[in-house]
């Protein structure tokens, strides 16, 4: 589960990411995101947005979305998804499709039009995007994107 000291670490680990937390996200919010997805939010996902109403970066304007945010753009996915991260205002994103109880997968599913599960966990992703230099690092998000496609389906 990521708390306040896992993301301050993840910023002073990788200063050159910029990475800028916001305040928390008001917790009327909170509840009024679940109300539209008719669905609690797992537990890790509601503690984090109670930690931070996400944050934004230096590295190609990629951020975690705000509630506000994920509200706004709420009608453009299923009744599962929601909008989670993106970068280059909307040049890519990653949703989240939440399944049943608490499990829920990330998706990147605008790069190159296949839907690929970069993480099941929002702790697991944030580490990884801070651990692994970004979107483009040498473990960044794409070069995870581009492994994960690869183990699904060689040929690609």
């Amino acid at each position: 589960m990521i708390n306040l000291s896992i993301l301050q670490e993840l910023k002073n680990r990788n200063p050159d990411l910029g990475i800028s937390l916001r305040p928390p996200a008001p917790p009327e919010k909170i509840k009024e995101l679940e109300l539209i997805l008719d669905h609690d939010l797992p537990e890790d996902i509601k503690s984090f947005y109670e930690i931070t109403n996400g944050f934004e970066t230096d590295d190609l304007l990629f951020q975690i979305l705000s509630i506000e945010e994920i509200i706004q753009y709420k009608h453009e996915l299923k009744t599962n998804e929601i909008f989670f991260a993106e970068y280059l205002i909307y040049s890519d994103v990653w949703t989240i499709k939440f399944n049943t109880g608490d499990a829920y997968q990330i998706i990147n599913s605008g790069y190159d039009t296949r839907e690929i599960v970069i993480s099941t966990s929002i702790t697991d992703f944030i580490i990884e995007y801070a651990d692994g230099g970004g979107l483009f690092g040498e473990n960044g998000l794409y070069a995870r994107y581009e492994t994960l496609k690869n183990q699904t389906n060689p040929s690609l």
